[in-house]
């Protein structure tokens, strides 16, 4: 992958070893960021990866030996604040099958399924997106293929609502305000 610096100078390529499907960036204190990769490999595990980025370092990409495993590929991943613990490191939530949320030292610390669907099991979930502003990172939004649009409370672990589009959906927004937007396959958003 490749990347810009702050004065828009390129940083890299850095080599990764593998194909990566989804990413996300968290600026950090400084002129530091954490990137997480998420894998594309058929026929292998899939994992999410943490990297360091240092802006003014010699080696400004480094990998930092945590690869969080998925048995599918990740389809989205996104930082989250860590409400619980203040002036901590973030959190990661991560899709797939299921969601995943992890500390940036590789503890998974909650599995979260969508079960409002019509197999009743897990379910390919394929985006998921965090309410943005302050105070507001216990709530995140996710979708999946059978059409079904959820409303989560990180903090407590719980789905607070579930919507079924009747359509297969491919990715989702949530606004600060908290307005939810969703988009399908039948080319309506």
């Amino acid at each position: 992958f490749q990347m810009s610096g702050g004065q828009g100078q390129p940083l890299g390529p850095h080599a990764l070893g593998y194909v990566a499907h989804c990413m996300a960036l968290q600026r950090t204190t400084g002129p530091k960021a954490l990137l997480a990769c998420g894998s594309f490999q058929p026929e292998a595990p899939n994992f999410v990866e943490l990297l360091s980025i240092d802006f003014e370092a010699a080696q400004p990409v480094e990998a930092m030996g945590q690869r969080l495993p998925h048995y599918f590929p990740p389809t989205k991943v996104r930082w989250l604040a860590d409400r619980s613990n203040p002036g901590t490191p973030d959190l990661l939530a991560s899709s797939g099958d299921y969601i995943r949320i992890w500390s940036t030292t590789g503890e998974l610390r909650q599995l979260l399924r969508h079960e409002n669907n019509p197999q009743r099991f897990c379910t390919p979930i394929t985006s998921l997106d965090a309410r943005g502003g302050a105070g507001s990172s216990a709530d995140m939004v996710t979708c999946d293929v059978y059409g079904v649009c959820a409303l989560w409370d990180i903090e407590h672990g719980v789905q607070k609502q579930a919507l079924d589009l009747g359509q297969p959906l491919c990715d989702v927004a949530f606004s600060p305000e908290g307005i939810v937007a969703a988009v399908g396959d039948q080319q309506e958003c």
